[in-house]
Parts: structure tokens; C-alpha cells; sequence
């Protein structure tokens, strides 16, 4: 027997899981709060089985009434432009059959025709190309934090954010024809020393920027674009860890986490630091080689490592088989292609992981406490550790790996810091943070995580301000 009819939403995702899987989150965290609400999430084709295992291992109470619906693929996929592409040209169909019928029956539910479109502004306006197709009211969704989305897209007063953006594609618009100019040799001639000052974080020249968490950051965006926005800082889009306190599984089957419970029992806690750089990034080549010297420093300190990395990428860093064999048979480190990253995580042998600073990376280490040294590359990772090591204290940011327009000079209150990038340079800030992990500086940062992570974990609890703010959301899209 039927139940009585759901309202209906469209979840637009991204073109990739480090986009697609808090997205889940989120529309999880939203039926979960509304039983009135069914959800369609329109995912790219190709990862529509891997979004639907999430929801089934992670959500399944609600499963139900979320429902995975992959885009066509109509073409060879090459890179994330073409998923894109792919997408916008099967949501208009599909959008446009969706609305015209009244209602249908799913999963033992009668769901309305949908009444609003969520989408992950990283597509660029899937649902805006189709605008006259659907007639649907849009809201749009940022996976990370308002640091980034202003640094990303301020007005003059809040940092000009998007001047790069706008310099650079007005720069390749006019290149004359046959020009062999790449991308990075034109932002390299738009990119400037100026001093970017932005509502929560500290000051930072423009180049540092191309390589309850926050209130006065949430607080700008109103005023900080062109076009006024109302935000929802509807809390963090991470999978929380089933306890705050660390424990270790001696039973496990699982290599790496067996490798940790070695090193915790010869070691004790807090000894093995994890070095990942997620599915998608990896230092560029003339900084890669230096993650020789951060592992040599690490076993100087004492300490052991697991290093998830794959083959390829391991082979830019100068790493071959024989290196990597060596160290894992001496029981110093580990080289898996792909580790259970919450359940390292979550380990108390765990000492502090080495990231690129992705958000979804740097928020499942925050709502387990754990500290981070940050290597950042590109897109939102410069800001997130500015933001994380900086202005909360809860790492450190490695300087001296910077290449290209960002190896100059980085702010500091004091004057500015000269980016050597050689590799005696390198090692001495490495072999000073790692120091620091282990006196007082890296407790306080340890505490500093820690605190910060119990505000995020409070924020989306029921009544905290995420989950407020999801509430006013939902008034905000018709639902209660």
C-alpha cells in the first residue's frame, strides 16, 4: 500500500565522487530530517553503481527515498569536461519527462512532480541551460567552505577573488592564432603579489592562492559577490566516525591497518604519520622528488609511515619497486595503491596526515581530530590550509614544495618568507615540522583539532547551527 505523496527534489551531482559523495551526504542528511521529502540525484552515468553502494552502506535508512539516476552516456569519457557535457545533454530529456508528469510511484511511495533543483556549482549550471525546460526554482550547492567559494568568487571588497578567472580566460579569448602559450604561462603573466585580505583567514598574497568552522566567513558571503546571496551554512558533508575515542581492531584482516597495530604495539601511539594526496592530485614533478626527504625525516624521527599512492604517481616521485620493497620489508612504511582512509583515521597509532588539503580529506581528519601537514596543489587547497593551519591551528602547511607562480614569497606579519624550494630548503622546514608534531606545538594543535572538530560534530546534531540551518533551508525550498 502506498503512502501519502512526497514532495520531490532534483540533486544535481558533480562529475566526480570527491563531489558526488558528500553530495549523498547531504541529500541523506535532508531526507533523514523530512520524511515528507523524495530525493532524485542525477549522477554522471559512469559512477552511478559506486553512488548507489554508498547510500546502501552509509544511509540506509533512508535509501528508500533517494534515488540514483545516471545520466546517458552518449560519448567516449575522457576527463571531467566530458561528464559534464554528457550530463547537460541527457538532463533536459530527462528533466523535461519528469515534469510533465503529475506524480509516480517509487519504492512503495507516490512522489510529486518535482518542486526544486539543488546542484553542485561546480557544474558550471546544468540545470540553468535547461531553465526553460523545467521552470524549477534552483539553489546552489558548495561542496567545501565559504573561505573557498570566496576566494573563488569575491567582489573587489572581499578579496577580488575572481579577477584570476576572468584576467585569465580574457587572456586566452585574445591569444592571436598558432599562439603557444599554455594556461599556466598565461596565468603566470596575470598573477600579482597583491595582498588578498578576506573575512576569515589571515592575509595572503594572490599567488599563495593558485597552489562554526567559520562563522566570519559565512557571515561575508552575503555581501560579498556582486549579486547579494542568502547562505545556508548547513554544516559538514563528511561520514562521522562511529567514536571519538581512537581504538584498534587486533582481529583485522586488513594489511594496512595490521601494519598500525604493529607500529602501536613497538611504538606506541601517535607513531605513524599517513601520507595520501587523494584520488585525483599529486605534486607536480619538480616537487614530487621531495617526498623522499619527508619519508627519510620521518624514519629519522622515529616514526613510521603508509603512503597511499599508486603506482604511477609513485613512479613521479622517483620511487621504483626496489626503493619501496626495501622500506616495507624493513617494517619502517607502507606503499598500498588504496587504504580504508576513515578507518586509518580513526587509528590511535595515527600521528598526523600529510594532505593535499582537499575539503573531503581535510573535514573526515577534522571530526576525528587529527592534525594534518598540508601539501597543497591547486583548486580549493591553497585556502583550506590557510584556513585549517593558519587560522585554527590544527597543522602545519609545508612552504618549500611550492612551484611555478607560487614560488616567491609567501606573508607572514612579519615579512614575507622567501620560497627557496631547494632541497636543502625542503628538508630543514620538514625536519622543524616534524619536530614540532612532537613537542608542545603539535599537542596544541592536537587539542586545537579536537575542539574544533566536537563544533563541527555539534553543528549538525539536532539543534546545532548546521542543523538550524538546514531547517531554514528546507522553509526555504518549500518544505514544512
Amino acid at each position: 500500500m502506498a503512502h501519502s505523496s512526497l514532495r520531490h527534489i532534483v540533486f544535481v551531482c558533480g562529475p566526480g565522487m570527491t563531489h558526488i559523495r558528500p553530495g549523498l551526504h547531504f541529500c541523506a542528511r535532508l531526507a533523514s530530517k523530512f520524511p515528507e521529502v523524495f530525493i532524485s540525484i542525477y549522477t554522471p552515468g559512469p559512477l552511478a553503481a559506486q553512488s548507489d553502494d554508498y547510500l546502501c552502506t552509509h544511509h540506509k535508512a533512508v535509501h528508500p527515498r533517494l534515488r540514483i539516476v545516471p545520466s546517458v552516456v552518449d560519448v567516449p569519457l575522457v576527463g571531467p569536461i566530458d561528464i559534464l557535457f554528457s550530463m547537460e545533454r541527457s538532463f533536459g530529456p530527462w528533466i523535461s519527462n519528469l515534469v510533465a508528469a503529475s506524480s509516480f510511484d517509487c519504492n512503495g511511495y507516490v512522489v510529486e512532480s518535482p518542486s526544486y533543483i539543488i546542484e553542485d556549482h561546480i557544474n558550471g549550471g546544468i540545470a540553468l541551460a535547461h531553465k526553460d525546460k523545467h521552470r524549477l526554482p534552483i539553489a546552489s550547492w558548495w561542496v567545501a567552505n565559504a573561505i573557498s567559494f570566496l576566494s573563488h568568487f569575491g567582489n573587489e571588497q572581499y578579496g577580488a577573488g575572481g579577477r584570476l578567472g576572468d584576467a585569465l580566460l580574457k587572456s586566452m579569448r585574445s591569444q592571436e592564432p598558432g599562439s603557444k602559450k599554455s594556461p599556466d604561462e598565461m596565468l603566470a603573466e596575470e598573477v600579482t603579489n597583491r595582498l588578498v585580505c578576506m573575512p576569515g583567514v589571515p592575509p595572503h598574497y594572490e599567488h599563495e592562492q593558485v597552489t562554526q568552522l567559520e562563522p566570519v566567513a559565512v557571515e561575508a558571503c552575503i555581501d560579498a559577490f556582486d549579486r547579494p546571496i542568502k547562505p545556508f551554512d548547513v554544516g559538514l558533508a563528511a561520514d562521522l566516525p562511529a567514536s571519538v575515542n581512537p581504538t584498534l581492531d587486533p582481529h583485522t584482516s586488513d594489511p594496512v591497518l595490521s601494519f598500525m597495530n604493529r607500529a602501536h604495539d613497538d611504538l606506541g601511539p601517535k607513531s605513524v604519520v599517513y601520507i595520501a594526496f587523494g584520488s585525483l592530485w599529486f605534486p607536480p614533478p619538480e616537487s614530487a622528488l621531495y617526498l623522499k626527504t619527508l619519508i627519510q625525516e620521518i624514519i629519522a624521527r622515529g616514526l613510521r609511515f603508509v603512503f597511499s599512492v599508486k603506482p604511477e604517481y609513485a613512479s613521479i616521485a622517483g620511487m621504483d619497486a626496489e626503493y619501496m620493497d626495501k622500506l616495507t620489508k624493513n617494517g619502517q612504511g607502507m606503499f598500498p595503491s588504496w587504504v580504508k582512509q576513515l578507518e586509518v583515521l580513526e587509528h590511535p597509532a595515527l600521528h598526523y596526515f600529510v594532505s593535499h588539503g582537499g575539503w573531503n580529506s581535510s573535514t573526515e581528519a577534522i571530526v576525528r581530530g587529527v592534525p594534518m601537514i598540508f601539501w597543497p596543489i591547486s583548486a580549493d587547497q591553497p585556502v583550506n590550509a590557510l584556513h585549517i593551519a593558519k587560522q585554527h591551528d590544527c597543522g602545519f602547511e609545508l612552504l618549500q614544495v611550492r612551484t611555478g607562480v607560487a614560488k616567491t614569497t609567501a606573508y607572514g606579519p612579519n615579512g614575507g618568507l622567501a620560497i627557496v624550494g631547494s632541497e636543502e630548503a625542503v628538508r630543514e622546514e620538514i625536519c622543524n615540522v616534524l619536530e614540532m608534531t612532537q613537542g608542545v606545538r603539535g599537542k596544541q594543535q592536537r587539542q586545537n583539532v579536537r575542539a574544533l572538530g566536537k563544533v563541527a560534530r555539534e553543528s549538525i546534531a539536532p539543534g546545532g547551527s548546521g542543523d538550524v540551518a538546514l531547517e531554514r533551508f528546507a522553509k526555504e525550498i518549500g518544505l514544512r
